[in-house]
């Protein structure tokens, strides 16, 4: 979903579990906001890269692991680890798969997504399934004390990708 309907709110209409995460870019080092959809546990946020390890997003975190994440009107700082533990990554796929079913598109609108290519059932069942197992992050969120707001370097312009 593109980040400019997720900050108009359309996602939370639409019954989507969606934040965006701004990460620092690990080349050019701007500032870029990604629209994912998430699955909180607590104070913490999960993201699944739906595109393994070769997500920009994610090999940005690699490189800078503080982020920013906005999820509906709320802001906050927040510190990205990946899951590496096997158990705690099948739980959380876990739920992520039973949310991501629970807050599907209606049937009809599925039954044109699978007109035009796309299985979103398939799709949530594919991540179960992957060898290797798609990517997870948890976004931990930091204490209003802490650190300042990421900002862009002078030089370089925000950018979204």
């Amino acid at each position: 979903m593109p980040v400019a309907l997720c900050r108009l709110g359309v996602a939370d209409q639409l019954g989507r579990s969606t934040l965006l995460l701004t990460t620092r870019g690990r080349k050019t080092r701007r500032l870029r906001t990604t629209a994912l959809n998430y699955l909180m546990d607590g104070d913490v946020a999960y993201v699944v890269s739906g595109r393994g390890p070769h997500s920009d997003w994610l090999r940005n975190l690699q490189a800078d692991n503080r982020v920013q994440v906005q999820v509906g009107r709320r802001r906050f700082e927040a510190q990205a680890e990946a899951i590496v533990d096997p158990a705690e990554h099948r739980r959380v796929l876990g739920l992520w798969a039973e949310q991501s079913l629970r807050t599907a598109p209606p049937p009809a609108v599925r039954r044109i997504m699978r007109r035009l290519g796309f299985d979103y059932e398939a799709s949530v069942r594919k991540h179960l399934d992957e060898d290797p197992p798609s990517p997870i992050v948890a976004l931990h969120p930091l204490s209003s004390g802490g650190s300042p707001p990421l900002k862009n370097d002078p030089e370089c312009e925000p950018g979204a990708r």
